[in-house]
């Protein structure tokens, strides 16, 4: 099997009024959690990004790293622990309320830019081979 995890967490972000609390120890608990408690992921198949590292960038080559090579049988965990926000949406008319649910990266300006948007992570998992369970754990706005 091929079980991996990919815990982000973010609390210090480059404008010091946006700074969070907890979300480093969040994703400590769960690494601490999913290595020793379970027997279903190894600890060199978690990777951490905190911080500066969790770049859009940064988050996107390692949701790649986590969805590689998966396949029927793997389990799969991405856990997001930092700012979430809307944006307008960028035309797609089918959106209701006209918004995009994002994610807020470190480098994310708080205009759009770097924001990891709703339609990107469906483009990413869109591959996701049938039979890979996957989870996504959200602790965001």
């Amino acid at each position: 099997m091929n079980n991996k995890a990919l815990l982000v967490g973010i609390n210090a972000y480059p404008n010091p009024n946006n700074n969070l609390r907890g979300c480093i120890n969040d994703i400590i608990d769960m690494e601490y959690f999913i290595a020793t408690k379970t027997n279903v992921y190894a600890k060199e198949k978690i990777k951490t990004l905190t911080d500066s590292r969790a770049t859009k960038k940064g988050i996107v080559d390692h949701l790649n790293w986590l969805l590689l090579g998966a396949s029927a049988g793997d389990q799969l965990l991405f856990h997001y622990s930092g700012h979430g926000a809307q944006l307008p949406s960028k035309g797609h008319a089918f959106e209701k309320d006209g918004l995009d649910e994002i994610i807020c990266p470190y480098d994310f300006s708080g205009q759009g830019e770097n924001a990891l948007r709703d339609k990107e992570f469906a483009q990413l998992f869109a591959g996701i081979p049938k039979g890979v369970h996957f989870v996504w754990i959200s602790d965001s706005c």
